[in-house]
């Protein structure tokens, strides 16, 4: 958004864009990230559901929301499906939400 606001054309921003993204430090960073965030919920997941937190359909459903995320936003693109998988995300944060705002003792926060 910077780059437009000063002037610069659409094809100059994409072509800056293109070159950020082809810089060593941007792609190892962004690789981390995508790497981190899948494995993270893949991880949460698992830990709320043996920790008995949340069902066991919840857990279930943040396990399976980011790898089918990856899948349908980089392997196999399809907005619809990772919209899906993004609503099972959703879900599975849903049905932890209220057993994390208990806490531990089971006493609101």
């Amino acid at each position: 958004m910077s780059a437009a606001r000063t002037g610069l054309a659409p094809a100059e921003v994409a072509r800056l864009l293109d070159n950020l993204q082809g810089l060593p430090a941007v792609a190892v960073g962004s690789g981390l990230f995508v790497a981190g965030h899948i494995l993270g919920v893949v991880l949460l997941g698992i830990a709320l559901w043996r920790g008995r937190i949340i069902p066991a359909w919840a857990g279930i459903a943040l396990i399976a929301s980011q790898p089918l995320h990856a899948i349908f936003a980089a392997a196999l693109p399809n907005a619809a499906l990772d919209g899906l998988a993004w609503g099972l995300t959703a879900v599975g944060f849903a049905a932890a939400a209220p057993a994390v705002a208990r806490g531990r003792d089971g006493s609101a926060r």
